[in-house]
């Protein structure tokens, strides 16, 4: 009889303790920097910003926390249920992070950018939870689109945006595109932690990067 239990990739203890590792910087990091910018909006900017910080912040956290329960979860029943969430939140994040950007630059520039990228999260997430492990190169493709969005809105964005949070930017989108390779080298040892190594490091400078655009100096 097949074996009708879900995969999920093997890892050395090596591995494990190293995912680990990054997994507790990211959760502590999502923590720390949301507290971070929350305090700084609170009271300094409009309510329209603070709640793009808001829904910024809830994205972060929601992809760190996910990610962690998933990948440091045993492979019990509840693991499937966590990978569901763990790559759904994937897209919520990626939206949430463009939702400041979009407050800034406003307009129906801003609003065609919030329509698109929670458009693809909307779809991404619909895919993720409804068909489990199907259409994985098709969601690849969707998260790429998303990250890239920027492209669509660059003069925009260059208008809006002080140059040092148009350069963080894209460079947090430059440093998640780098990681993908990594993702998909499933046959080499740790590129699971490379991977979310890369994630941890655009989370961070797209972090600095909203906060540039938020309190422009």
């Amino acid at each position: 009889m097949k074996d009708a239990r879900p995969f999920f990739p093997s890892y050395t203890r090596a591995e494990q303790i190293a995912d680990a590792g990054v997994h507790a910087a990211g959760v502590t990091f999502a923590a720390v920097a949301s507290v971070w910018l929350l305090v700084e909006a609170a009271g300094a900017v409009s309510g329209a910003h603070l709640a793009a910080v808001i829904v910024y912040c809830l994205g972060l956290v929601a992809m760190f926390s996910a990610s962690a329960a998933y990948n440091l979860a045993p492979e019990r029943r509840a693991k499937e249920l966590l990978r569901r969430a763990d790559h759904a939140a994937i897209f919520v994040m990626i939206a949430g992070s463009y939702t400041p950007f979009a407050v800034v630059v406003g307009g129906g520039a801003g609003i065609g950018m919030l329509v698109a990228v929670w458009a693809i999260a909307a779809l991404g997430v619909f895919v993720k939870l409804r068909f489990p492990r199907r259409f994985d190169r098709l969601c690849v493709a969707l998260y790429l689109a998303q990250g890239w969005i920027v492209l669509a809105a660059l003069r925009p964005l260059v208008r809006a945006l002080p140059e040092d949070a148009l350069t963080l930017l894209v460079a947090g989108g430059v440093v998640y595109t780098a990681g993908v390779p990594f993702h998909l080298m499933e046959w080499m040892r740790f590129h699971n932690v490379i991977w979310h190594v890369f994630v941890l490091a655009g989370a961070a400078t797209q972090f600095f990067a909203i906060r540039a655009a938020v309190f422009p100096s």
